[in-house]
């Protein structure tokens, strides 16, 4: 499938009287990953690592991100999403997505062991389509494990001890018998499990090795959560249009590369 066939879906999903998207996103960070995932629909990767690590060399004013500002924009414009979605919590919207509200929850890994538990079969997984032009699959993401050991440390053996347990092929065996994904041999464990969570390792497994896993964009600046999640909120209450928006990110942006 492609993501026009996706963005095809959601009128018709509507139309038969069910809510498209659900979104709690009174944290402000659920917004912020919906809009990345929209945003590798439209940007190339090196674009997005460069901003979403908070690195010079690009800009937020671009056609590329206005198309993705644009297009989330119109998702709640069109009322694609749940009604309130900016002032509902998150975990009370995929309580309700677990209870049958709505077709489409752009959320990650860590729910998927609840939704197998409450929606059995009901429930599955699907990494984003390859945006059209590109040759690999791209959405945003991460490991939780970017360990390092600084210079600074007093015991770095004991830190490097750790790092290999946290990494070690016990550790990842504890990952996967508690639904979460574990980030070596990923396909291995993923042969053991169902559901839903069999389709989150196997879709990590495929973007890790075959595509491209872009930064979640909060890791930009020390306040990128609350700067980007407060324009978030504005774009999608149609407060603020796409060239405002994009302009606020990228002050945001230029003001902590340029210190």
């Amino acid at each position: 499938s492609s993501w026009e066939e996706f963005n095809d879906q959601l009128p018709e999903i509507k139309d038969a009287g069910e809510t498209p998207l659900v979104l709690g996103n009174v944290e402000k960070w659920p917004g912020l990953q919906d809009f990345g995932v929209v945003l590798g629909q439209h940007t190339d990767a090196e674009t997005v690592r460069t901003l979403g690590f908070g690195n010079a060399g690009s800009s937020w004013v671009s056609e590329e991100n206005m198309a993705a500002a644009t297009e989330i924009q119109d998702w709640a414009s069109e009322g694609y999403f749940n009604s309130g979605f900016n002032g509902v919590d998150y975990d009370a919207v995929w309580e309700d997505f677990a209870k049958g509200e709505g077709v489409y929850l752009i959320a990650g890994s860590w729910l998927a062991p609840d939704l197998l538990d409450a929606m059995g079969d009901d429930a599955g997984f699907i990494l984003p389509p390859t945006p059209s032009g590109q040759d690999a699959a791209q959405t945003i993401g991460g490991t939780s494990l970017p360990f390092a050991i600084t210079s600074a440390s007093e015991e770095p053996d004991v830190a490097a001890a750790y790092i290999d347990f946290i990494t070690s092929d016990e550790a990842m065996g504890i990952l996967a018998d508690t639904g979460n994904v574990p980030v070596n041999d990923t396909a291995t464990y993923a042969a053991d499990q169902e559901g839903v969570v069999a389709d989150v390792m196997t879709a990590f497994e495929a973007i890790s090795t075959e595509g491209n896993i872009l930064p979640y964009l909060d890791y930009a600046t020390p306040t990128f959560d609350q700067d980007a999640g407060d324009a978030v909120q504005s774009l999608l209450d149609q407060k603020v249009d796409p060239d405002e928006f994009l302009e606020t990110l990228e002050g945001a942006y230029t003001d902590f590369i340029d210190q």
